[in-house]
């Protein structure tokens, strides 16, 4: 959804005006709710979340490795 806001709003165009114009109908929530995703830093999310399924592969191939002799 804030790959949907991020350009509008780098234009200047209001969160009213973007959730009645581009979110309402594509992901019927309310603008409360609307209000709170946006509040996500969902990019940080993301990386960190990239980050520790990394570490957990990393982990899981330590242990299989214990167990090859």
């Amino acid at each position: 959804m804030q790959d949907v806001v991020n350009p509008h709003k780098a234009n200047g165009v209001p969160y009213t005006k973007i959730y009645k114009n581009h979110i309402k109908d594509k992901f019927h929530i309310s603008y409360s709710c609307f209000n709170e995703w946006i509040g996500i830093p969902a990019k940080r999310q993301l990386e960190k979340l990239l980050a520790e399924k990394e570490q957990q592969k990393k982990i899981e191939k330590a242990q299989l490795r214990l167990f090859e002799d």
